[in-house]
């Protein structure tokens, strides 16, 4: 009977890592395997564990070549060697975790044309996660927290990380498992000009991806990688440069240029990165909450029938406290129960239902604490403040603006050139700005006709209730705020593009929401919680009062591609910092008390502590830089510049905004900070000591630079790329 699954491991020495390999392979894979080992050349000590192991294992077949022949030419002998349906090829400096197998053979139960699919990774190339370039410029080496191990980290991913099927055009070929129709259509690897590995899969995949099998990314399976232990960083380095000058000579420049920016912007892996960065940390405020005040009883007062932005926020925080231990429970008028079970039919947090006075009265002395949602009437939309109602004498606690990141999540969106808008309406609250973005919707509508699709998004439909009335019928796609949040979050999953001019100072949840499943979004600037929507960066913001920038916000939106897809990307990345975990932590500490020295990374911490951590990110010199400098600018508005920007902004560092030589072709701002001519830096009596300049440019062109900076007397420079 033909086997079902082959896993092929080449060894070449390092047996410690082999040993690794073999061994999480055996402990954390349920199904039915074979196991090919290719020993390519190994010296004697490794050579005789792999006889050793095989001997033991009926399901272990061992192959050798008395000299290697490299990467290439061993794993294709596993290849030939083997008959099974599905072929994993699985580094021998990689670790496997639980249902690991599984996960990647589910991808092949649902889509027939599935050919490739990967895992995440520590070190995997555009599949590394959290973070995937280092400031080297190389891939960076991600390593597990301090105290968490490989098997609680691929727990917490499960937990936080939804099971995607994300679509990519090229896998690492650390891990890869191929359906055998592959190896049929379209060979094996390219022994001739890859005969040591290093671009062979590249090649392989481009070649998978042409003969039309689909490659897919399995973004909840996590397996470590060592990374070539088998070569030297400069060995592997040479290889890397070798191979990509061949797979550009082979499959085109440009084609290959393409294909590595889908894999850099992809939305889907960029939101599974940021939301692994903090996963670790969300999970902290969960377990010392659950310490502290686990069985505390919260009395929650929440008046309300309807469906709001506010009450969907308050719920969500809810949820967040009962997962902290607490029981909680909802205290609501009578009059309201219909209305309430119909807006929120999917809560599952239990409910009291009496009168204002009386009987909730009699309610709270059974009670830890009470609170209550500020205002009177919720159904006129008011802003998400909890006020403590234990001692009547403190001042309300306002919670911190949040959303709930692993409900909305981007997923991938349509390609075929039509461009779809949601515009959000606050329909019976903003008359003005109501029948503003209905008549700019029109007019973008009728200029570029069958370019977009238009969806007005609102609470009103069918009551024809003013002020959309009849007008909101002009458009194919009018969606009622739904009373299911798997609608409103399909809606912004397929949306690339999403507006709110509504002139309301409340905060905009919807628009976290839309940030967070990949749209690129344009909202009024006042309204915005501080740090979250940076201009420029993650976001356009304007002044929904100007019917004319409203508009033209809209239309560099749809026509800048660039514009469009960084605000996207960003927005994406930027939101998961506004998880909930924090926010109801703090909130039951200022009811309850509790320890204060929870660490975020949202929380300065001192300067030391500080300078350490940078140590382990950055080179000695810049985080001196970094560390001493009052004002700090970036030199350049390129893509060094920016990605300087984003690993500073990751770690909290303030700086004060950007230098260019010149303002021709170069923004206004970059990431909500000021773009400066260098002139403008250089005044007369400034103490140039506490001034830094990170010079992110090619090393030429940034010794040119560094040159001109020290005649006008600066000497804290950095220059990207040189060893400083």
């Amino acid at each position: 009977m033909k086997k079902k699954i082959d896993i092929i491991i080449c060894v070449h020495n390092a047996l410690e890592d082999v040993k690794k390999c073999i061994y999480s392979v055996q402990v954390n894979t349920e199904c039915e395997y074979g196991l090919i080992i290719v020993d390519d050349g190994s010296q004697q000590e490794t050579k005789e564990f792999l006889i050793s192991i095989s001997k033991k294992n009926s399901n272990i077949i061992l192959l050798r070549n008395e000299e290697g022949h490299g990467y290439t030419v061993a794993v294709n002998t596993g290849i030939r060697n083997s008959t099974a349906q599905y072929v994993v090829l699985l580094n021998s400096d990689a670790e496997v975790t639980s249902g690991w197998l599984e996960k990647l053979m589910s991808a092949f139960k649902v889509d027939e044309k599935m050919g490739v699919v990967g895992p995440i990774s520590n070190i995997a190339s555009w599949q590394s996660v959290p973070r995937v370039i280092g400031m080297d410029s190389d891939w960076f080496h991600n390593e597990l927290p301090k105290g968490i191990s490989l098997e609680r980290y691929s727990e917490l991913i499960k937990k936080y990380i939804h099971h995607e099927l994300i679509d990519v055009p090229l896998l690492n070929g650390f891990c890869m498992m191929v359906r055998r129709e592959v190896f049929d259509k379209v060979g094996v690897f390219d022994e001739k000009n890859f005969p040591k590995g290093y671009g062979e899969e590249n090649d392989f995949n481009i070649r998978a991806g042409k003969a039309g099998f689909h490659l897919a990314v399995i973004s909840d399976c996590y397996i470590r990688h060592a990374q070539s232990k088998s070569y030297s960083d400069e060995v592997r380095l040479k290889l890397c440069k070798e191979s990509d000058r061949k797979i550009c000579f082979i499959h085109g420049e440009s084609w290959i240029e393409y294909l590595v920016h889908q894999m850099r912007f992809n939305l889907e892996m960029q939101g599974v990165r940021s939301r692994i960065n903090y996963m670790v940390e969300r999970e902290s405020y969960i377990e010392e909450g659950k310490k502290l005040w686990k069985n505390k009883k919260l009395l929650i007062l929440f008046v309300t029938d309807v469906l709001t932005e506010e009450g969907k926020v308050i719920l969500q925080q809810a949820e967040k406290m009962r997962e902290m231990g607490l029981q909680v429970t909802l205290y609501n008028i009578s009059a309201n129960k219909a209305g309430f079970q119909k807006s929120y039919s999917e809560v599952r947090i239990p409910g009291i239902y009496g009168s204002v006075r009386d009987d909730f009265e009699e309610y709270v002395h059974f009670f830890d604490a009470v609170c209550t949602t500020f205002n009177g009437v919720m159904q006129y939309g008011y802003r998400h403040e909890w006020l403590v109602s234990r001692n009547c004498d403190r001042e309300p606690l306002t919670i911190e603006p949040n959303v709930d990141i692993d409900f909305f999540y981007p997923k991938k969106k349509k390609k075929d050139g039509i461009l779809r808008i949601l515009a959000n309406l606050k329909s019976g609250t903003d008359r003005k700005s109501t029948e503003m973005t209905l008549k700019i919707m029109q007019e973008i509508k009728e200029k570029y006709k069958k370019r977009v699709e238009i969806t007005i998004f609102t609470f009103d439909v069918g009551q024809n209730r003013e002020p959309c009335g009849k007008d909101i019928f002009r458009f194919e796609n009018v969606e009622q705020w739904s009373l299911k949040r798997k609608e409103n979050r399909r809606l912004l999953q397929e949306s690339d593009i999403f507006v709110d001019f509504s002139v309301s100072h409340t905060v905009k949840v919807t628009a976290m929401e839309a940030m967070a499943c990949g749209c690129a979004v344009i909202i009024m600037g006042e309204s915005c919680p501080n740090g979250l929507f940076m201009n420029e960066r993650n976001c356009i913001l304007i002044d929904s009062h100007k019917e004319e920038i409203c508009k033209d916000a809209l239309e560099r939106m749809l026509e800048d591609d660039r514009l469009r897809e960084a605000a996207a990307f960003h927005a994406v990345k930027d939101v998961c910092v506004y998880y909930p975990e924090k926010p109801i932590y703090n909130f039951l500490k200022a009811m309850f008390g509790g320890n204060a020295n929870m660490i975020s990374k949202r929380r300065d911490v001192s300067q030391e502590k500080k300078v350490q951590q940078l140590n382990s990110i950055f080179p000695t010199v810049l985080v001196r830089l970094i560390s001493n400098c009052k004002e700090l600018y970036i030199y350049g508005a390129g893509n060094y510049a920016r990605s300087y920007a984003n690993f500073i902004i990751e770690e909290n560092i303030e700086f004060t905004g950007f230098v260019v030589t010149a303002y021709k072709d170069n923004p206004c701002t970059l990431f909500g900070k000021r773009v400066y001519l260098i002139e403008d830096i250089n005044v007369e009596g400034k103490d140039k000591s506490y001034v830094g300049f990170i010079v992110a440019m090619i090393p030429q062109k940034g010794k040119s630079v560094a040159d001109i900076l020290k005649k006008m007397g600066y000497q804290n420079i950095y220059i990207h790329g040189i060893s400083n």
